[in-house]
């Protein structure tokens, strides 16, 4: 897939989630493993949603997705039911906007 960071993000939303969005605002770049790897992401925040079907690849069928009020995602970041440096790197970058 080609195309720029905001394009490729649109896109992605769409085929995980099936939610197209009616802004994109960048939030940050992150490096995936620094110090390990170059490869590194853009974080995004998509407001305006509208729900449609997922285009999921084959290997994510299996993928769930599940809104969550920002106090019970930070309780479960807390209690350490969600763990990947990944995640907890984007809500800072969202929380510092």
């Amino acid at each position: 897939m080609t195309g720029t960071p905001a394009e490729l993000a649109a896109a992605e939303l769409a085929e995980e989630t099936g939610f197209t969005a009616g802004r994109l605002e960048r939030l940050g770049y992150l490096n995936a493993a620094h110090g390990i790897t170059s490869q590194g992401y853009h974080v995004w925040l998509a407001t305006g949603l509208t729900p449609g079907p997922a285009r999921r690849e084959v290997e994510e069928q299996d993928m769930r997705q599940q809104w969550f009020p920002r106090a019970e995602l930070e309780r479960m970041l807390r209690a350490g039911v969600i763990t990947d440096g990944s995640t907890l790197a984007a809500y800072l970058l969202l929380t510092m906007r």
